[in-house]
């Protein structure tokens, strides 16, 4: 479909004002009086704090206080929970400074306290720590392996817990099978790297006994909760205003140490304390992710239909289980037979300590993961078969009429016609057309994907180990002019979740989104409670859902007024573009706004009408919602410096209701892209003492407009039965397929006989494939001695 002339496709409702310079950022925020807090960080992976000399530190013009742990938990600070643990995972909750030693590099060790940032930047290098220096860890596999260095010497060795999924009998399904592919995936460390990085601005009113956290958080409700629990405080005295935020991607959906310390600062000095991450820092410490090595084998019969899938994942924690612990493996053990009909199924995940940054959250959450696997087994299987890549594909697909279907990883897929998806994906890129007319050094590669969106319900949470439910709650209150105010704990993170809000909102009162609603976000002392913010693709599934409810009851209220100044029925009454008519009979009609202030003025009490015209409501999903897409990129590899050129990219999507076709299709094409930077630039590297040697962005690699292709997107809806508007998630849609479909088209570029198992996919890397693999005449030859064989009972691909 196209979205350009849809009329749900309206512009969002803080662009004229973002775009004129009058966003309120954390940054740029004004504060009397303010100090300013900078972190002194570790410059060692590994390493016991023997002793601190705060001197020249504390000499510098300006510095107020320079502060370590110790200093901190007199006055009363804790340590910040875990929001995932799973059953058996051991104890690592946050402390906001060192301890004992530190694990990373980047660990915050003290904290300086300054009149100005300058003056608290440059006292922060003077800050003098004697360190004990232990042997690092850097890999997890080196750190499953006998004497390797304990990161917890309590715990005895590196795991942090580990977790198991299962359905079916993978051991007889291997041994039955025909044909076996496997291979080990390695997935590299990546960064979230929103626009703006993380920042706070913590202030204190003694006579209330009341913090104010400004962040740029996505998720104030969450973080209200946590600094509760870390500063000992009741949630009630904390409030947390999330206001204009530069993108998060998952990197800001929890409390940061940095947060609760500067909170207690604010109350300690009885002045405001702002704290802005510096590039440096984000790269170094917020907003790892996607660290994986996945050891996968699949099985399948002769025609192709796969039949079994088992394998082992080592999931790079980091130092600290951080707020999502083994969440991201979790995800991933539960995604990976994707969108296809997979019985036998068998996956270990292993949650391993390293001296690197922890990791958390980033867009995709384990879905990228799970897919650069998934489609890369089953392009190993085509070839194993001398058979194409898609109609492979199309043999393993659910069908329509087995939806809802109970996949091998525990999830129900709710409804969605895949076929149609890989057939619209495969027209767009002419991929039957490149089959028959094959370009040197051209390929193209096919991922199919799904997301689970729409996060919830509570008892799915809990019973996961997540210490947060996944309900969701608004108010919506209109005024006797017929204007509304939608309150939702839901802020934007430039996403245009307000304007989809506001549009729901808008739909069901018969008003204009645009001119008529004002949305109110993102404040914990005015807006309901929301436990987690729009994460995990929930924003519109779950929070829009309570805002349709609450908009539904405010519209009854409307029905009942109008029917009495109409004479006519309740159920008669339709109120749509600002009107409430009669149906079908459009000359009996009234303006909404005359409807709204009657009723605030009370005239119909006695008939039963409510005189207020607000309503709240919650909304808690039956379970959570799945959304698919079919990827396919099609890429040319330079002969002679083997750098991978993208030549285009279609995506067919299917995330249920659309509420803003052109806001779903800009979140799909800018997850695309950032999935494309994971797949070719994008990597965390860290050297074998542990040090980080991608400090800035001429380390780490951003793919720039310039590099882009053309981006293609359809959407088709397909109705959830799941929420009362119908939409699914949608704003993770994009970054799972990138990394597959451009390893599959690289391997496809170089004939089929190389696979890529490794990200990113560099110009070395490539070179180093295409040096390795067998020419086309050398395979043919070979082909052409080989006596005929049993198929063998498996194989190992690169």
């Amino acid at each position: 479909m196209s979205v350009d002339g849809d009329p749900r496709s309206i512009p969002l409702l803080s662009s004229r004002r973002l775009v004129s310079g009058a966003g309120e950022f954390v940054a740029n925020l004004e504060a009397p009086r303010c100090l300013h807090a900078v972190f002194a960080r570790s410059d060692m992976a590994h390493a016991r704090l023997v002793s601190f000399d705060f001197t020249n530190a504390l000499a510098q013009e300006g510095v107020v206080a320079v502060l370590r742990l110790s200093d901190l938990e007199k006055s009363g600070i804790g340590r910040l929970p875990v929001g995932w643990v799973l059953p058996g995972q051991r104890a690592s909750d946050n402390d906001v400074l060192a301890r004992d030693k530190v694990r990373y590099v980047g660990e915050p060790v003290a904290v300086v306290l300054a009149e100005t940032a300058d003056a608290a930047e440059d006292a922060a290098p003077l800050v003098e720590v004697t360190y004990d220096r232990l042997p690092a860890v850097v890999d997890a596999e080196q750190a499953l392996s006998p004497g390797a260095a304990l990161l917890h010497e309590d715990w005895g060795d590196n795991v942090l817990a580990r977790a198991t999924v299962g359905r079916g009998d993978c051991d007889a399904a291997f041994k039955s099978a025909a044909v076996t592919v496997r291979d080990t995936f390695r997935l590299a460390r990546t960064a979230c790297a929103p626009l703006e990085t993380c920042g706070a601005l913590a202030s204190y009113d003694p006579f209330r006994d009341e913090v104010t956290l400004v962040s740029s958080t996505q998720s104030p409700h969450h973080v209200r909760t946590d600094l509760a629990a870390c500063l000992g405080r009741p949630e009630a005295s904390i409030r947390v205003v999330a206001r204009d935020v530069g993108g998060s991607f998952g990197a800001k959906d929890h409390a940061l140490a940095e947060e609760a310390v500067v909170c207690l600062l604010a109350v300690a000095f009885g002045r405001p304390v702002r704290w802005s991450e510096e590039r440096r820092d984000h790269l170094a410490t917020t907003g790892h992710s996607r660290e994986q090595i996945l050891d996968v084998e699949l099985a399948a019969d002769t025609d192709g239909h796969i039949v079994g899938l088992r394998g082992r994942l080592l999931l790079d924690v980091g130092a600290y289980s951080g707020t999502h612990g083994m969440g991201t493996a979790v995800y991933t053990l539960t995604l990976l037979p994707g969108p296809y009909r997979i019985r036998n199924y068998e996956l270990e995940a292993v949650g391993v300590m390293t001296n690197k940054a922890p990791t958390g959250a980033y867009r995709g959450y384990g879905a990228p993961e799970a897919c650069f696997v998934i489609e890369g087994l089953v392009d190993r299987l085509a070839h194993r078969l001398s058979a194409d890549p898609l109609e492979i594909r199309r043999r393993n697909l659910i069908s329509p009429s087995e939806f809802p279907y109970s996949s091998a990883g525990g999830l129900t897929y709710d409804e969605c016609d895949l076929a149609r998806l890989l057939e619209c994906a495969a027209d767009g890129a002419a991929y039957e057309d490149h089959r028959k007319r094959r370009r040197p050094g051209e390929g193209v590669g096919i991922a199919c994907c799904v997301l689970m969106g729409g996060f919830g319900p509570s008892e799915l949470s809990l019973s996961a180990g997540m210490s947060y439910g996944g309900y969701d709650s608004a108010s919506v209150r209109m005024d006797s002019d017929g204007k509304v105010l939608l309150f939702t704990g839901l802020p934007t993170q430039g996403q245009g979740l307000d304007t989809a809000l506001a549009q729901i909102c808008a739909r069901a009162l018969g008003i204009d989104a645009e001119r008529d609603v004002k949305v109110v976000a993102g404040d914990t002392a005015v807006t309901p409670y929301s436990p987690v913010g729009p994460i995990a693709s929930r924003g519109v599934a779950v929070g829009g859902s309570a805002v349709h409810r609450a908009s539904e009851r405010v519209a009854a209220i409307l029905q009942l007024a109008a029917a009495e100044m109409l004479e006519a029925a309740p159920e008669d009454i339709e109120i749509s573009g600002g009107r409430a008519a009669v149906r079908g009979v459009p000359d009996r009609s009234l303006s909404i706004a005359s409807v709204a202030r009657a009723v605030k003025q009370g005239r119909y009490q006695e008939k039963g009408v409510e005189p207020g015209l607000e309503a709240a409501a919650t909304f808690e999903p039956p379970d959570l919602t799945y959304s698919f897409a079919v990827h396919m990129a099609k890429v040319r590899v330079d002969p002679g410096t083997r750098a991978v050129e993208l030549i285009g990219y279609w995506a067919a999507c299917d995330c249920g209701v659309l509420v803003n076709p052109k806001v779903v299709e800009g979140q799909i094409i800018g997850g695309i892209v950032q999935g494309l930077g994971g797949a070719l630039t994008e990597a965390l590297s860290y050297s074998s003492e542990g040090q980080l040697l991608t400090t800035t962005f001429v380390d780490y690699g951003l793919l720039s407009a310039a590099e882009l292709p053309p981006i293609d997107v359809t959407l088709f809806e397909t109705p959830t039965p799941l929420t009362p508007t119908g939409a699914r998630g949608a704003g993770e849609l994009g970054i799972i397929g990138p990394a597959a479909a451009v390893a599959n088209a690289v391997a496809d570029a170089l004939g089929g006989a190389a696979f890529f198992s490794e990200t990113p996919i560099t110009p070395e890397r490539v070179w180093q494939m295409a040096r390795s693999r067998p020419s086309r005449s050398a395979q043919a030859r070979t082909a052409a001695l080989r006596p005929p064989a049993d198929p063998p009972d498996g194989t190992r691909c690169r």
